[in-house]
């Protein structure tokens, strides 16, 4: 009998040691606690999240975590991080919402500035890491959003591409910081990635275009009408003549202003003149359907044939 081998101790028998790994290592995806165990050498089988709550409730151990719910995925939350945890979660989301692309740098800072006491930015790339929307930006994951998170960025995106086939990666992010100063503190390749893996673009060298069909995206009344003013134009002309021919339309002369100065649709050029986005080095090639018929006023100087 003294020479008889023992087999691993049962997982109940372990559960100080999972304690441990949990407060290390999480908060983390329910569905990596198996590896993480095996990884250790505390489990040799698969162990499922539901089976180790289990074993914690029949060894009668109270659970050293707390399980939350994030779009879909469970995760493992130790029970001193739980506050913190939804403090990252909710503020990180609400950033992408309103930037469209976050640095974790940021949301430390924003975090500090409400009374938080967290220590360093691994835990925050912890927490973000467990949500499965959560698209890093950079190899450093210095940089991030949200898969299918609704942000005025995004949006901006969408217009640009509703009126051009493709632009140059150097105007759309002129075009972009227009209205959203915040694209001016990401580098341009944490752009790049914020456009394919977030805004389903496709970045070839200089140029960004879309990779599929997508909805089309809400363009003000503004917008539309200064458009098709301009399509009609050939996507560019001299500011006064915009100014004249918007003046036919239901567009105020302080809304055109402000789109002008604003929207990434139009870009300000040479000789006090305005172009649609996406002209520079390439020819003039209408894709929008917003320059509709109607009566035009003549640039000035000009007479209309028949007259």
């Amino acid at each position: 009998d003294n020479d008889k081998v023992e087999g691993p101790a049962p997982i109940s028998a372990r559960l100080g040691e999972i304690t441990g790994l949990l407060n290390r290592f999480a908060p983390m995806a329910g569905s990596a606690i198996d590896a993480l165990l095996q990884q250790h050498g505390v489990a040799s089988a698969n162990l499922s999240l539901s089976s180790l709550v289990s074993t914690y409730a029949d060894a009668g151990v109270s659970l050293p975590f707390r399980i939350a719910r994030y779009d879909g995925t469970d995760v493992v939350v130790p029970m001193g991080q739980v506050e913190l945890t939804t403090s990252v979660v909710t503020l990180a989301k609400r950033l992408v919402t309103d930037w469209g692309l976050v640095s974790v740098e940021q949301l430390v800072e924003r975090l500090h500035s409400r009374g938080s006491a967290i220590e360093g930015s691994l835990i925050v790339r912890r927490i973000l890491s467990c949500l499965p929307r959560l698209r890093w930006l950079d190899d450093e994951r210095a940089w991030f959003s949200f898969q299918g998170e609704k942000s005025h960025l995004g949006l901006d995106v969408r217009k640009v591409f509703a009126i051009a086939k493709r632009v140059s990666l150097c105007e759309l992010r002129l075009a972009l910081l227009k209205g959203r100063p915040q694209v001016a503190q990401a580098p341009l390749r944490t752009l790049e990635g914020y456009l394919s893996k977030v805004s389903n673009c496709e970045v070839d060298g200089d140029w960004v275009r879309p990779r599929g069909p997508a909805a089309a995206p809400f363009l003000s009344v503004p917008e539309r009408l200064v458009v098709g003013v301009l399509e009609q134009f050939g996507g560019e002309m001299p500011l006064g003549l915009l100014k004249e021919q918007v003046s036919l339309l239901p567009v105020a002369e302080t809304a055109l202003a402000r789109i002008v100065k604003v929207s990434p649709l139009f870009m300000r050029t040479d000789g006090d003149r305005v172009r649609l986005v996406g002209l520079a080095g390439q020819a003039f090639q209408p894709r929008s359907r917003y320059n509709a018929d109607r009566p035009m006023r003549p640039p000035t100087g000009i007479v209309p044939s028949g007259s």
